[in-house]
């Protein structure tokens, strides 16, 4: 996971999720989102099942390892 530099592409991938989200409406504080402006917007995501881990664990605030 070091060799990897794992923690560095976690964080990147983490905080453009958080970008994303924060256009749509939705800024993260601490381990919650907050709703910032209504809106009706879908968003969707094709992706593998490793991103799909790293996504889901960081909006449930758990690790993305047992998902």
């Amino acid at each position: 996971m070091k060799a990897g530099h794992v923690k560095e592409e976690y964080d990147w991938v983490t905080s453009e999720l958080d970008k994303l989200l924060a256009h749509h409406g939705y800024a993260r504080e601490n381990d919650y989102y907050r709703a910032t402006q209504a809106n009706n917007d879908t968003i969707a995501f094709f992706c593998h099942f490793g991103l799909e881990c790293v996504l889901l664990g960081h909006l449930m605030s758990v690790s993305p390892m047992p998902l």
